[in-house]
């Protein structure tokens, strides 16, 4: 299915360049009513903005997000719990390799952005919780 192209495809840089402009312009003078347009449309619109921005950052769609959790077995992939607590599930990805690696509940993925994704620094706060778990044993 091939998809119609918009007519902004078809425009020339320059006519883009002149379109941008009077947009900057009109925004400027209507900036409560862009920014009202602008929440409501992001409001109305989660989903699509969502699955764009998942496409953007992390090269996947729909269904790669999909198939990611249904192989995790629909669950966090590192406390395996099904709630996402949250803004919902998150991609997991390496922020040098820019590689997906799993679907993280909120939680869990702010615990690997704190430990800045070192598993030297997770493996110490492993063995932390070991150790002080023996210690608090009455």
């Amino acid at each position: 299915m091939n998809k119609k192209p918009s007519r902004y495809s078809l425009l020339s840089p320059k006519q883009k360049a002149g379109m941008a402009a009077s947009s900057r312009i009109y925004r400027a003078k209507h900036r409560e009513e862009a920014k009202a347009f602008n929440k409501h449309y992001r409001l109305e619109h989660k989903e699509e903005i969502r699955l764009q921005r998942m496409a953007k950052r992390y090269g996947i769609n729909k269904d790669d997000f999909d198939t990611l959790l249904h192989n995790q077995g629909g669950v966090c992939a590192i406390c395996r719990k099904p709630d996402w607590n949250g803004k919902g599930p998150h991609v997991d990805h390496d922020h040098v390799t820019g590689k997906v690696r799993g679907i993280l509940c909120t939680s869990c993925n702010m615990a690997i952005g704190h430990v800045y994704d070192d598993p030297k620094i997770a493996q110490s706060i492993v063995d932390y919780l070991k150790k002080s778990k023996l210690k608090a044993t009455p």
